[in-house]
């Protein structure tokens, strides 16, 4: 199985990745003051995957985002950790085969379940805890291939990856295929 192997664990993503309030102004809550549109993306200096995305969530502006991009983004590493390939190796097949696993959490066999799923939350610091909770809904489904779209497309844009798929694509097909739109 390529599954096999991982224990689900991986270094927790560094901080808390939410902006930090730039108290030398004390009237901005916020260190992103502008407006996106002019907020100019620079090419970032991550040398591992982790890297990478934690300044991509240090670049969202809700706290609640970074808690859901956060989430996923794990899941997607570690599952990649499992099969082999970094961020930057990461091709279609990876992401169909990736978009497979999530559908089917509930239909694994129990050794790589185990692995995969605890019906319990636990602390990531406990050796208990594992990245699922059980299988996931439609809904959640496609909002961990929009997560990783999300990703993907932002580590693009700042250089990470030099990946030639247009993961746009790669994510359209992927709802059809678990029947959202």
């Amino acid at each position: 199985s390529p599954y096999s192997g991982s224990s689900c664990k991986m270094a927790n993503l560094k901080g808390s990745a939410y902006p930090p309030t730039v108290s030398e102004f004390g009237r901005y809550e916020s260190a992103f003051m502008y407006p996106s549109y002019m907020q100019f993306l620079q090419p970032i200096t991550a040398q591992t995957d982790e890297e990478a995305v934690t300044a991509w969530l240090q670049q969202c502006r809700s706290r609640v985002t970074v808690q859901h991009y956060r989430k996923d983004a794990e899941r997607l590493l570690m599952w990649l950790q499992a099969r082999g390939p970094s961020l930057r190796e990461i091709v279609v097949e990876d992401l169909t085969a990736y978009a497979v696993f999530l559908a089917s959490l509930a239909d694994l066999p129990p050794i790589e379940a185990e692995r995969w799923i605890s019906p319990q939350r636990w602390p990531k610091s406990d050796d208990r805890w594992r990245p699922f909770q059980g299988a996931l809904s439609l809904s959640s489904q496609r909002q961990a291939l929009v997560s990783g779209h999300a990703l993907l497309r932002w580590l693009k844009k700042v250089g990470y990856l030099e990946s030639a798929f247009d993961s746009q694509l790669v994510v359209s097909e992927k709802r059809e295929r678990i029947g959202t739109r």
